[in-house]
């Protein structure tokens, strides 16, 4: 099965022959950055590292797509990789790091863990995910099926980050890991995301980190601070 060959046509209209054991390597060297990259957002310091991490994760996410075009000779996928290379690579670290340098969040982003105590949670979650969610392929479909443990592994990191974390602005991060996981798991079952739903789960991304991102300024433009922990305190 390993020394299987599949052939595709890229988009260039260039003839490629790329063994299926080859790109199953690749898959799960991606899926460990992915998961690795989530583990390390959940123990960084500053949020200008974690947005970095996040710019890398969404990088990991198109070379998904890129494998998966190539080996489902789908030229409509590498439309769903550009708009994942602009919108959660490129335009959403943008925003998240203006908000971070205008609305002062540059210092150390405050935990209710420290970070080896948080990372070591990190790892029992993954460990977790992949203990309920047996690996399984899905019959149809070029994925591997470590890709449905690595999207539950993924939504619980991103819920970690989100309770964890005192600044706003690193829990938004934690919302996009969330989103990212789903997004695993729907290239995972459908083999790639049309490029219509892919445009429209990113303008939808786009236009919340926007909103979150301005409300997010605005609070730390008011209160000098995004440490939702001295937030509270406002409330009496």
């Amino acid at each position: 099965m390993h020394s299987r060959a599949v052939t595709s046509v890229l988009a260039a209209g260039t003839l490629v022959t790329w063994p299926k054991g080859t790109a199953g390597q690749i898959l799960d060297v991606l899926t460990l950055i992915l998961l690795g990259s989530a583990v390390l957002i959940v123990g960084t310091r500053t949020p200008s590292r974690a947005i970095a991490l996040l710019a890398a994760q969404a990088a990991t996410l198109a070379g998904i797509g890129v494998v998966v075009a190539v080996l489902s000779a789908s030229r409509e996928i590498y439309v769903s990789v550009v708009v994942t290379l602009a919108v959660k690579a490129v335009l959403v670290p943008l925003i998240l790091l203006w908000v971070s340098r205008r609305a002062g969040a540059r210092d150390a982003a405050a935990m209710y863990l420290g970070p080896r105590a948080a990372t070591i949670v990190a790892l029992g979650l993954i460990l977790l995910a992949y203990g309920l969610v047996q690996p399984k392929a899905v019959a149809g479909t070029l994925i591997t099926g470590s890709y449905f443990p690595t999207s539950v592994a993924l939504v619980l990191v991103g819920g970690l980050i989100m309770v964890l974390r005192k600044k706003a602005l690193v829990q938004v991060i934690g919302l996009i890991v969330v989103e990212n996981g789903v997004y695993v798991a729907a290239m995972a079952t459908t083999n790639g995301l049309p490029p219509v739903v892919e445009l429209g789960v990113a303008f939808d991304l786009f236009v919340t980190v926007v909103l979150l991102g301005s409300i997010a300024f605005h609070i730390g433009a008011a209160t000098e601070t995004l440490d939702t922990s001295v937030l509270r305190r406002l409330k009496g």
